[in-house]
């Protein structure tokens, strides 16, 4: 596997809720769609899940094939430019590929 490349997969949930999904475009999310199968090779995806009681977080995805060394700069940024905005909850998980 190279270095930023994509990686797909599968994600199964069982609760009830929506998800959209959004790419960071400057300080804003940019709506995206994004159809079952599709391939995603956005850097910097966000999913917006909105759960049955209408409470909306921010889930940030990132897969890594290296540590970057200002990646949690990088973290940071992404929190606080879109709680800024949004005033959304904000999760990053980031998972480490070798």
């Amino acid at each position: 596997m190279k270095d930023n490349e994509a990686v797909p997969m599968s994600i199964i949930s069982g609760d009830s809720g929506q998800v959209k999904y959004f790419k960071l475009n400057g300080d804003y999310l940019e709506e995206i769609n994004i159809k079952a199968g599709e391939e995603v090779t956005y850097k910097g995806l966000f999913a917006k899940i909105i759960d049955e009681n209408e409470k909306e977080s921010i889930l940030h995805i990132e897969f890594q094939t290296s540590n970057h060394k200002e990646m949690h700069f990088r973290m940071l940024r992404y929190l606080t430019e879109l709680y800024k905005k949004y005033k959304y909850s904000l999760s990053h998980t980031i998972l480490f590929i070798c």
